[in-house]
C-alpha cells in the first residue's frame, strides 16, 4: 500500500481556469499506476458513513432551495462518480466534478500525472451562507477526503 500525503496541486489541472485567491483549495497525492478511471472510481466511491452525512445533508438544505446529490442520478456516465456529481471537465489524465449553486461553486479533481493520482477540492463561496456552509463541513470534509485518498493508495 503507499502513503498518501497533503500537497499542492500540479498548475495544469484544470480547476485553475476558474480559481481566485480567495477560493478554498485542498490537495491529497499518493504514488499509484492505477487508472485515471479507477483511482476515481475508488476516490468516489461513497462508503455507508459517507453516504449518511449526504442523507442528512441533503434534507437540511433542502429547505434552503439548494441542490441534493440526487439531482444528478441521471446524468451518469462510465465515468461518473457513485457520489452523482456531474463530470464538469475531462482529459486523458483529469477527471473533475462538481456543480454550481446558489451559496457555492465546488469541483472535485482526480488527475493521474507521472506515477500519481492527486485528489483536490476546490470551493469558491457566492456569500456568507457559502462561507458558513463550508467552515460547517470542513472537519467531514477533511475525514472524507483522507478516506478516499486511502482507497486510491490501496488500490480497493
Amino acid at each position: 500500500m503507499s502513503q498518501f500525503y497533503k500537497t499542492h496541486l500540479p498548475s495544469q489541472a484544470g480547476v485553475f481556469q476558474i480559481h481566485q485567491s480567495n477560493d478554498f483549495l485542498d490537495c491529497y497525492a499518493c504514488q499509484s499506476d492505477l487508472s485515471l478511471i479507477k483511482a476515481a472510481s475508488l476516490a468516489m466511491h461513497v462508503p455507508a458513513w459517507t453516504q449518511s452525512l449526504l442523507q442528512l445533508r441533503n434534507m437540511l438544505v433542502a429547505p434552503l432551495g439548494l441542490k441534493n446529490t440526487q439531482d444528478f442520478a441521471e446524468q451518469q456516465s462510465e465515468a461518473s462518480s457513485s457520489l452523482q456529481f456531474p463530470i464538469t471537465y475531462q482529459t486523458e489524465t483529469e477527471l473533475q466534478y462538481g456543480y454550481d449553486d446558489r451559496h457555492l461553486n465546488f469541483r472535485i479533481t482526480v488527475l493521474k500525472e507521472e506515477g500519481q493520482i492527486f485528489l483536490s477540492t476546490w470551493v469558491h463561496t457566492h456569500n456568507f451562507f457559502g462561507k458558513a456552509y463550508l467552515a460547517t463541513i470542513m472537519p467531514f470534509h477533511t475525514a472524507i477526503m483522507r478516506a478516499a485518498i486511502r482507497r486510491v493508495a490501496k488500490g480497493e
